[in-house]
């Protein structure tokens, strides 16, 4: 038969373009996949609440020991700062040695002490200033003056309070605040003793002005009532109901400031660490006085304790906007605009919201580039039957299954970069070479390069990636591929969930145009984790499609399902075992040499991934996978077995 196969049509590049196609599919589709000790870190995870998790497994330090160990064994994980873990980071958990290198306090000490280098993007440039809470303390016995604490962010040096009459509209004395710094200003001032609500708003030195925040004054609203530092409505634990907690209690009453109700509690922090009712002042007096990244770590160990305490969660994202972590920030906040705040909270929660888009558009760019190389063996190279005839024909070598190992590389990049609040542009390219020294005829080459905009609202990502593929089979050109890739993803959890669309123009050379297809293919694809087996990452997915063939009586058109279920498994110390089996059905619309044609393919794959030089950028796996392809028509009814190495190296 020659070069030319049955029918004139070069079956061995027609497998090789299907394989192409399928490989693009499976890479627009399927989840990158790495081998962490501890990863992909969840959006809602802290770096508390992962050092506590691996502490209780591993048994051999305090939270904080392994949390200061976590943070050390993986600076790129991080934004600068312990309580700015990046979401979808992989960790490498430290060994014991590691962890107990450092005493508990000193851990603690060198957490909470971290620098917050993202502070001067909290300076009152950026916007304008936003009201979150407004204090008034108790009259002092024969004063005249109230003292009234407001705190936030964006308050310039001199800024001015103004006042006006909620219920009658009226202004009220103001002027400008006898102490500003940083989320905090303070104003000694007249307030009526008759029971009111008052509106507060902020004026800085450039003419920015906050919103409204109403509060109330007289004496029939308890000043103490109004304290970030008041008893937690749901009391528990060992600090509720203690000596410690009275004693704050008459503090605040007594109309202590924030910096000296920090010095009661601070030396307590050994005996009541991980006690929600008393990381909640301690982690708010933080925040008011200046303690940014303290304050962060404290209000994380507060919010994991007790998930649905909106207090806490609310100094936290304030925290998270104070040290410059926007993703951490707009996420809490969201988690409280969700919970029917009163409206208040529901101004100041829009307004930082509002802010931290401001901000969204400088956050920095991402880029990275990898090299790889890959060798192996392959049963089958060509992808073809194990028969030397079909229909009265000997079949040419080609067409007949070949053995041979292989070698490739691949080289290939992405970049991203902000351009709008919760918008991103995004780009990728790659290029690869396989050489089957046995089966040259089947030496392919592929570029693609691709790119488009994501968009990120909350727990969403939405993504828009057109591209073009470029394939040649020995040396010679065979098609191009033009495709547009849509998806919705939406993460709940330590659970994934995305909806997939992808239309190509897939279109051969002059000689090959009887194959030309449209496609259009739907997935649906999830991962999560189980709580009972936290080391283990399940994904899974469903794909329906069509190739619609483009010349008339081309029997190269088909109806598509797939189905495909994995499972990463943690092995410590950044290794893995990757596993996974997959489905594909295919029913032919025309026919092939006279018969109708219905192809049903399972495949499977087992892959070790070593995570001993992660630190450095560089990857090794050992992988096997297995492809039978059973079809009513012989010409197509092949199995192959894969089995090699990769090494890879990426630059960030």
């Amino acid at each position: 038969m020659g070069d030319s196969g049955v029918g004139g049509v070069p079956d061995w590049r027609r497998r090789f373009a299907a394989a192409v196609l399928l490989l693009s599919v499976a890479l627009a589709t399927d989840p990158a996949i790495a081998a962490p000790d501890y990863g992909p870190v969840a959006r809602s995870e802290t770096l508390w609440t992962i050092a506590r998790k691996v502490a209780a497994e591993q048994r051999s330090g305090t939270t904080a020991q392994v949390a200061w160990a976590l943070f050390q064994a993986n600076p790129a994980s991080f934004n600068g700062a312990p309580g700015k873990i990046k979401a979808g980071a992989m960790l490498k958990v430290p060994d014991a040695s590691l962890v107990k290198a450092t005493a508990p306090g000193q851990a603690y000490a060198l957490l909470t002490g971290a620098p917050a280098p993202a502070r001067a993007a909290v300076k009152p440039a950026a916007g304008a200033p936003v009201i979150a809470q407004v204090e008034l303390q108790p009259r002092g016995e024969g004063e005249p003056y109230q003292w009234l604490v407001v705190t936030g962010s964006g308050f310039a040096p001199g800024a001015v309070l103004e006042f006006r009459d909620a219920g009658g509209g009226s202004a009220q004395p103001g002027g400008k605040a006898q102490s500003v710094r940083e989320g905090r200003l303070e104003f000694a001032g007249r307030f009526p003793e008759q029971p009111g609500r008052w509106e507060a708003v902020v004026r800085n030195v450039d003419g920015r002005r906050s919103a409204p925040y109403e509060f109330a004054v007289g004496a029939a609203t308890p000043a103490v009532a109004a304290a970030p530092v008041a008893p937690v409505p749901v009391p528990g634990g060992a600090f509720a109901g203690s000596a410690e907690q009275q004693a704050l209690v008459d503090k605040a009453r007594a109309g202590a400031s924030a910096e000296e109700r920090y010095q009661l509690l601070a030396p307590l922090e050994a005996r009541y660490a991980g006690d929600a009712d008393f990381d909640y002042p301690l982690g708010t007096l933080a925040l008011d006085t200046g303690r940014f990244s303290e304050a962060v770590f404290i209000l994380q160990r507060a919010v994991s304790t007790r998930p649905g305490f909106s207090g806490a969660r609310m100094e936290l994202a304030r925290a998270y906007y104070a040290i410059g972590d926007n993703e951490s920030a707009r996420r809490e906040f969201t988690t409280l605009q969700q919970e029917n705040p009163p409206p208040e909270a529901r101004r100041a929660i829009a307004q930082y919201l509002e802010a931290i888009d401001r901000r969204a558009v400088s956050y920095e760019s991402q880029r990275g580039v990898y090299a790889e190389f890959a060798s192996g063996y392959d049963s089958n190279a060509n992808g073809a039957p194990d028969i030397q005839n079909f229909i009265g024909f000997n079949l040419d070598s080609r067409n007949q299954a070949t053995a041979s190992g292989y070698y490739a590389l691949n080289l290939g990049g992405a970049l991203s970069h902000p351009f709008a609040p919760a918008w991103r542009a995004v780009g990728s390219g790659m290029a690869s070479y396989r050489a089957n020294p046995d089966a040259s005829f089947v030496d392919s080459q592929v570029a693609r390069l691709g790119g488009g905009v994501e968009w990120r609202p909350d727990r969403w990502v939405i993504a828009l990636l057109p591209s073009g593929t470029y394939a040649m089979l020995d040396g010679q050109e065979n098609h191009q591929v033009l495709a547009a890739d849509a998806s919705a993803a939406y993460g709940l959890g330590d659970a994934q969930y995305a909806l997939n669309l992808r239309y190509a123009q897939q279109r051969y050379v002059d000689a090959l145009t009887v194959q030309d297809i449209d496609t259009l293919l739907y997935g649906f694809s999830t991962q999560t984790r189980l709580r009972w087996l936290p080391r283990v990452l399940f994904n899974a997915g469903l794909t329906l499609g069509t190739d619609e063939a483009i010349e008339t009586g081309s029997p190269f058109g088909r109806d598509m399902t797939g189905v495909r279920v994995g499972a990463l498994v943690d092995l410590n110390r950044g290794s893995a075992l990757l596993l996974s089996i997959a489905s594909l059905g295919s029913d032919f619309d025309g026919r092939f040499f006279g018969e109708t044609r219905s192809d049903d393919q399972l495949s499977a794959s087992i892959g070790l991934e070593s995570g001993l030089w992660r630190d450095t950028g560089w990857k090794l796996r050992l992988q096997a996978s297995y492809v039978d392809n059973a079809s009513t028509v012989a010409l197509y009814d092949y199995n192959r077995i894969d089995a090699g190495l990769s090494v890879r190296k990426e630059f960030k």
